[in-house]
């Protein structure tokens, strides 16, 4: 059901290819997270469907209530996975130890690895999409 265009739920061009000021902060965070993730494959295609969005996807920068930020990477319905619980305990304990971890670094990191593997996260009407230019690279 994979096509090499695109999985159900298309994205219209890159996320390096949309302006942005086009994409909200949300979207970014989201872009970058579902980015890394795919990156080290964790989230496997037959995981994605066209029901993917914003909610379902949960992956967010959110405000917590000791007033410190921290990237949530969250896992896709019953997708759990070793590496996403990971890099979520190492952001949680950097910033409770008073240590700023670089989310930035790990998402250029991510989205750089996409590139490479072929892999194209973008927006469209709200919802985000994954597209793979050559579904063999990635499997």
């Amino acid at each position: 059901m994979f096509k090499q265009s695109a999985l159900a739920f298309i994205l219209m061009g890159t996320a390096s290819n949309v302006s942005a000021n086009t994409l909200t902060e949300e979207q970014s965070n989201l872009t970058k997270c579902a980015g890394y993730l795919w990156a080290v494959k964790e989230l496997s295609p037959n995981a994605v469907n066209s029901s993917l969005d914003i909610i379902g996807v949960r992956m967010k920068a959110v405000s917590q209530k000791d007033d410190y930020p921290m990237m949530i990477f969250a896992t896709l319905r019953d997708t759990a996975n070793t590496n996403s619980q990971i890099i979520v305990s190492y952001v949680t304990s950097q910033y409770n130890a008073g240590k700023n971890p670089d989310i930035k670094a790990i998402s250029i990191k991510g989205i750089a690895l996409c590139k490479k593997s072929g892999i194209t996260i973008g927006w469209q009407n709200d919802k985000m999409s994954v597209s793979l230019d050559d579904i063999g690279d990635v499997l």
